[in-house]
């Protein structure tokens, strides 16, 4: 982010850069403020790179921990289709991500930290194969979400670093 941003003043105190048009479009994705779609709007008209967008969400899903930002920004794509009509080239690869967290949280919810659960009665629970439950697990494992005891697979209690504003 701080690559991408271009110097606009200088002193040997203190500098100050200006923020590239794809790390505000990020920004505004993820602030959930009233005007924010239509500022992502306007934005999406000045050629934007999205290839430095999607490698900035990978980036961020990396030091924050975890894949639960992406849900945000899969919500303000959403609503710039609903209320703007844009879709954008971002739409697919946060459909996957998101996909991912949803799949994970699904299972994390039916998991607790005290008490381990057997595959099988995880996917009974939820009405998928032990393969399904399987993936899931070494998805929140993958972010120490989860981990496998004796007894079966219990959540460890740990977040990742995102919070909603």
């Amino acid at each position: 982010m701080q690559a991408r941003s271009q110097q606009f003043l200088s002193s040997e105190s203190f500098s100050v850069g200006l923020v590239s048009f794809e790390d505000i479009f990020l920004f505004k994705a993820v602030a959930e403020r009233p005007d924010d779609i239509g500022d992502m709007a306007t934005l999406v008209q000045t050629e934007l790179d999205f290839d430095v967008i999607s490698d900035e969400l990978e980036r961020q899903v990396e030091l924050l921990g975890g894949e639960f930002f992406v849900t945000v920004v899969s919500a303000s794509l959403e609503r710039l289709d609903e209320t703007e009509g844009i879709q954008t080239p971002l739409d697919d690869v946060v459909r996957e991500y998101y996909q991912r967290y949803m799949e994970g949280y699904e299972l994390r919810i039916q998991l607790d930290e005290k008490a381990p659960r057997s595959v099988s009665e995880l996917a009974a629970e939820l009405g998928v194969s032990e393969e399904e439950i399987e993936r899931r697990y070494e998805y929140l494992e993958e972010y120490g979400f989860a981990e496998r005891t004796s007894e079966g697979i219990q959540d460890t209690g740990k977040h990742d670093e995102f919070t909603r504003s």
